[in-house]
């Protein structure tokens, strides 16, 4: 089980907008807090939780900025911990820092905060990852006026009930967050909070749910004069199955008392309908009031059914696109090497997919194999579902299940897992000699797979950190005999337009090589 709970998810990309973690379910962060006599003109920071490969985000804020006082960290232990200052989203003169948490290895580590004279220094909870945390997809980015209070709603998949939640603005003097905390008493993985202008520019939004963490930049644009007109918020299209019922919220901005939403659609593949009741209201103030609709699918396959929408005089629509009933095409059994820890990786077909539907996966023979998804939701058309297996023991009519939007389809899949053949062991991960492009002050996860592994060996680099001090940092983490590794490259704020090499080796194994730039 420990390989599905480090390996999953570690391939993406890890940067300042990466899904990253802090612990809900164990400890709350901030239930125990280390002060410092010398910590007066650095803010409270709370003690944190990351998950092993991922990245975290935590805000660093001077009450009293210096103008030749700069900010360092440092962690107590950089085998299970790095730190790093986001340079690119900090702001020396307005006194607030993007600080990067990266965990390495499960376990405890403390870090120091300098600024001056003055440090502070808060505990970080490095755990073990499990396969279905909370993650938010967010694409576009927010927009709002100034002096205007706008209302957002951001979704998690893998929600958590009862699980606190919050928002936090980056810089406060360009946009005040309302309704900034709270707890999903519902279990529905929505946050909703408001954002209020306050100066032209952009700046971004930390928002925290349970062990999940989304960054998104808001931009904040000037009115030049305001206005009380009612308007929608932006309504975006909608993609259902046949046969299905879903909700769905409309945000009408200073909505006018006495009158109704009203909808309709074009198409007859609809039925539309308020989801609760006071003609669907399910939320009122004097800003805006938020709808929520039930829209269910009839048996029909259609691409275009254009809902309207209408209050007052303010009118605007949106579509609904209807797909067939998606399909598993997978091939089965599936014939795997075991003991030595073989793995197969295995693409799951699936017929009229559907973009960020969820998939699972159950494992009824934990005992014999370990299995898990590379992604638990469906990134599109242009990208593959792939299942990775590892065999433990040698055993045949192992079942796997896998299940595809909200559990509307399944499939079995039987996996026979047989005894491996010697070989010698091969590095791979990554094509030879690959270009591998970062940003500046980023930290990206390398997942490097070891076939045929040797029980007392381990991945190593020959990459000289010391060398390239102040560029770039390559790290391998891992443990004897293991069939994975973690490779950490870690960029500077200095730009590396001539590729620099970095070699992994392994014993009996021919060496990989790629090269890294920094743009």
């Amino acid at each position: 089980m420990k390989k599905l709970l480090v390996i999953l998810s570690s391939v993406l990309l890890i940067s300042q907008s990466s899904m990253i973690t802090d612990s809900c379910k164990k400890a709350k962060d901030g239930d125990n807090i280390t002060t410092n006599d010398n910590d007066s003109n650095i803010k409270k920071i709370n003690d944190q939780n990351i998950y092993e490969t991922k990245t975290k985000v935590v805000l660093v804020k001077i009450n009293n900025v210096t103008s030749n006082a700069n900010l360092e960290a440092s962690s107590s232990d950089e085998n299970k911990l790095s730190v790093m200052i986001d340079k690119n989203h900090s702001s020396k003169e307005k006194g607030y820092f993007e600080l990067q948490l990266i965990g390495k290895l499960e376990g405890t580590s403390k870090v120091t905060v300098k600024y001056g004279e003055f440090s502070r220094t808060f505990n970080v909870n490095i755990i073990k990852e499990k396969a279905d945390i909370p993650h938010s997809i967010l694409e576009n980015q927010f927009s709002i006026k100034q002096n205007i209070k706008t209302p957002f709603s951001v979704d998690f998949l893998n929600p958590v009930k009862d699980c606190d939640y919050e928002v936090i603005a980056v810089d406060d003097q360009k946009v005040n967050i309302t309704k900034e905390s709270g707890k999903d008493t519902n279990g529905n993985g929505r946050v909703i909070f408001e954002a209020t202008g306050l100066m032209v520019g952009k700046t971004r939004l930390i928002i925290n749910y349970e062990n999940s963490q989304v960054i998104k930049e808001i931009n904040i644009e000037k009115v030049e004069e305001q206005t009380s007109t009612t308007s929608f918020k932006e309504v975006v299209d909608e993609t259902m199955i046949i046969n299905e019922t879903i909700n769905k919220i409309i945000i009408v901005n200073k909505a006018i008392e006495g009158k109704v939403l009203e909808f309709n659609s074009e198409s007859s593949n609809l039925e539309i309908k308020f989801n609760e009741e006071n003609h669907g209201i399910i939320e009122q103030n004097e800003n805006y009031w938020v709808y929520l609709l039930k829209i269910t699918s009839k048996n029909n396959i259609s691409s275009t059914n254009k809902v309207n929408l209408k209050f007052d005089n303010v009118e605007t629509n949106f579509n609904v696109d209807i797909k067939d009933t998606p399909k598993f095409s997978s091939e089965s059994p599936v014939e795997l090497e075991a003991s030595t820890k073989g793995y197969k990786k295995l693409e799951i077909k699936v017929d009229n997919r559907i973009k960020y539907a969820n998939i699972k996966l159950l494992n009824k023979n934990k005992e014999n194999l370990d299995a898990f998804l590379m992604s638990d939701y469906d990134a599109g058309e242009n990208s593959k579902i792939e299942l990775v297996v590892y065999g433990l023991v040698a055993s045949t009519n192992n079942k796997v299940v896998l299940s595809y939007y909200n559990d509307t389809i399944k499939s079995e899949i039987s996996i026979d897992v047989k005894e491996p053949e010697k070989k010698e062991p091969v590095i791979s991960g990554i094509d030879e000699n690959s270009t591998v492009e970062m940003d500046k002050n980023q930290s990206r996860a390398m997942l490097f797979y070891i076939d045929n592994p040797l029980k007392e060996e381990s991945l190593t680099t020959t990459f000289d950190n010391e060398k390239y001090k102040n560029k770039l940092k390559v790290e391998v983490k891992g443990y004897k005999g293991d069939p994975y590794y973690h490779v950490f490259v870690i960029s500077d704020s200095q730009t590396i337009l001539e590729p620099i090499e970095v070699e992994l080796n392994y014993t009996n194994a021919k060496p990989l090589k790629f090269k890294v730039i920094v743009k």
